[in-house]
């Protein structure tokens, strides 16, 4: 199982890309969180209200969910930040069956 960690402007894209992901059956469940964001760009610190969603899925559907996050993504450097997790069998079972095999 692995864990997506993905950052975007606001929750309009953050609901459109995970709706993608989940029609393609690449995740089975995103999650979105409001965050604040700090960081350096450009050679400052900028500051944003950032949606966080993470995605959970199956291990070797990364480079597809990675694919289509940065086709999408309104980024110019989409923050795609991929862990491996562990869960119980029953939802392990499940993302198995909610994803593309």
């Amino acid at each position: 199982m692995i864990l997506v960690y993905v950052t975007f402007p606001d929750a309009v894209q953050a609901k459109r890309i995970s709706e993608i992901l989940l029609q393609k059956k690449l995740v089975a469940c995103a999650v979105q969180m409001p965050v604040q964001s700090s960081y350096w760009w450009q050679g400052e610190i900028a500051e944003d209200d950032e949606i966080v969603v993470l995605f959970k899925s199956r291990a070797d559907l990364q480079p597809q969910i990675e694919k289509a996050i940065e086709a999408e993504h309104p980024y110019d450097v989409p923050c795609i930040i991929t862990m491996q997790a562990q869960a119980n069998a029953a939802y392990l079972d499940w993302i198995n069956q909610e994803t593309a095999q």
